[in-house]
């Protein structure tokens, strides 16, 4: 009898073991790092996003023949870019987002989010006429990192979040201006980022196509599964405080502030309330050097708009320096500058304290990468 059961008690006692196992491993999947990176990439899949700023082009009486009804070239690179990404959507490795005719200050705020992984941003920089109204090759007379009306805006990228890891500037061919962020450090809190800024410029369906191919090429290979998730820098700099008011009814454009070459930070659209004064204020901050003289304190207000308009006058302080930031006028008393004004320093360039600890993202274990 004991010679019967002992082979049926033996098959009883492996299927408990290998449920037990089975059960052990899929509830607490954290004990095994390479169990802990599957359960991890399967729940928390990182954001993928299309990101373009653009006025859409005026089709001539004949381009219109062979396009629908309802054509834009938003809607051509969004289909191109869902159709380039699908296979890994499905598999649930990576989501989708889409932003379309962004302002300054909305490409700071996105580009911060800590969930994304990558970022393609599509605008169509500055051409000459040609006989197709598109740029091609030699066709380009000036190109750039370009907003909704025009504007340059590539300033603004070094906001990246450090745990970016592809950047694809399509349409344009910045690679000049791109290679002289990197030497300057602008990039150095992200340092798994890969930059695309290609030397040559495409139409905005090719550039994207040819960027989405380089980025799959770069994913598919585990490129950045190798790499840690590092945690948000600390930076140090001078802090200054900056405000903005609007009479009642006021509106005032979008404004981007600039120091030395570096974007600052951006103050959104912003309009008066009918009966009172508004006031806009923001926290930015200095990159630490050491000035030496009030021209190194200059600060300039770039304009969001394409038409010329009254940016509004900034006060601007520091507890850092001694002194006092004007805008430069003319004999009028009207600041000089076609939507760009310029605050001189008028004081002490000797700083009455040392910098600051700040930073400016946020990192969490959540999307960490694997």
């Amino acid at each position: 009898m004991s010679s019967l059961l002992n082979p049926i008690l033996l098959r009883i006692g492996s299927t408990f073991l290998l449920l037990a196992v089975f059960f052990f491993n899929a509830q607490i999947p954290f004990l095994s790092t390479n169990a802990f990176a599957a359960d991890y990439v399967a729940k928390t899949p990182r954001y993928v996003l299309l990101m373009t700023s653009f006025q859409e082009p005026k089709l001539k009486w004949w381009q219109k023949l062979w396009r629908k009804k309802n054509w834009t070239l938003e809607k051509e690179l969004e289909s191109e870019f869902k159709e380039s990404l699908k296979d890994l959507v499905e598999s649930k490795k990576i989501q989708l987002d889409f932003k379309h005719q962004v302002p300054q200050d909305k490409i700071i705020q996105t580009l911060e989010r800590e969930d994304l992984l990558a970022v393609f941003y599509v605008s169509r920089g500055k051409t000459k006429p040609t006989i197709f109204s598109v740029p091609v090759g030699s066709q380009v007379e000036q190109t750039m990192v370009s907003d909704l009306f025009g504007n340059e805006v590539l300033s603004l990228f070094p906001f990246v979040h450090p745990n970016l890891r592809f950047l694809g500037l399509v349409g344009q061919n910045p690679s000049t201006q791109v290679g002289e962020q990197k030497l300057a450090g602008h990039y150095a809190h992200a340092p798994f980022l890969h930059l695309e800024a290609p030397a040559k410029v495409y139409l905005p369906q090719r550039g994207l196509k040819k960027s989405l191919a380089l980025f799959k090429e770069k994913f598919n290979a585990g490129v950045w599964s190798k790499n840690p998730p590092i945690s948000c820098p600390e930076k140090k700099g001078f802090l200054i405080n900056v405000e903005r008011e609007a009479s009642p009814g006021q509106k005032l454009p979008g404004i981007r502030i600039m120091h030395r070459g570096v974007a600052l930070g951006t103050l959104p659209e912003f309009q008066g309330e009918e009966n009172n004064k508004s006031v806009q204020q923001a926290t930015l901050y200095i990159k630490i050097f050491t000035p030496a003289n009030v021209a190194d304190l200059r600060i300039t207000a770039h304009a969001e708009v394409k038409n010329e308009a009254q940016l509004g006058l900034l006060t601007i302080r520091s507890p850092h320096f001694e002194g006092n930031w004007n805008v430069f006028v003319d004999d009028q008393g009207q600041p000089v500058g076609k939507n760009v004004n310029t605050y001189r320093f008028e004081g002490q360039t000797v700083p009455l304290s040392g910098p600051v600890t700040y930073n400016i993202h946020k990192c969490t274990e959540q999307f960490a990468i694997p």
